[in-house]
């Protein structure tokens, strides 16, 4: 049961990673509130808008790891993937290729430096939403060749995966929440490399 709620919850994150948010995110990191405003000041030690940077990562909730870069930290959670490369993750900080709160958390962080930041439901994967559970009949899916289960995940039909959050006799209902919905999340990070962009000219 663990491991299929594990897998849900690392095919939400690599698809939120991909996701486009505000450039107003505030993020609190426990000391101080981050803002994705800031001026620019070139220091090669220093993380700053345009600049490439390679972090190393944990995500996490209360009770939990969901997802890692590092391969000692997987394995020690019950999480390592044999399949995936454990490298640090690589992004150009303001091109909007990961989601907000991390490329604004890393701003002004400086080469080795690791900070952890806490990031309420809402600003993460939202509060759960009722609406997103869908009642469907059970021949339907047995017209497909598709045998649900209860609390299985699976990713066919829609984009999104869904959940079997119910079934009976003659319905299923599935649940197209985030299994992260409704969940603060802690995100701990690493700044192991830095690139300018003069310097990658």
């Amino acid at each position: 049961m663990k491991k299929i709620f594990m897998y849900s919850v690392l095919l939400w994150a690599i698809i939120t990673l991909s996701w486009c948010f505000r450039n107003d995110t505030v993020i609190d990191t426990g000391n101080e509130v981050v803002n994705t405003q800031w001026e620019r000041v070139e220091n090669i030690d220093i993380v700053e808008q345009w600049d490439l940077v390679g972090i190393n990562y944990i995500w996490s909730t209360d009770e939990w790891v969901f997802d890692t870069n590092l391969p000692d930290v997987a394995e020690r959670e019950g999480i390592f993937n044999p399949d995936r490369p454990y490298e640090a993750l690589a992004f150009v900080v303001w091109e909007w290729r990961v989601i907000p709160w991390m490329e604004s958390g890393v701003v002004w962080m400086s080469l080795n430096e690791t900070k952890t930041f806490t990031i309420p439901s809402h600003d993460a994967y939202g509060e759960r939403d009722e609406e997103y559970l869908q009642t469907y009949p059970l021949a339907e899916f047995i017209a497909d060749w598709i045998e649900p289960a209860l609390w299985e995940t699976y990713v066919i039909w829609w984009v999104l995966p869904w959940v079997v959050y119910a079934i009976d006799e003659e319905f299923v209902t599935l649940d197209f929440n985030s299994p992260l919905a409704g969940m603060d999340l802690t995100f701990e990070v690493t700044i192991v490399d830095i690139q300018k962009q003069w310097m990658m000219q």
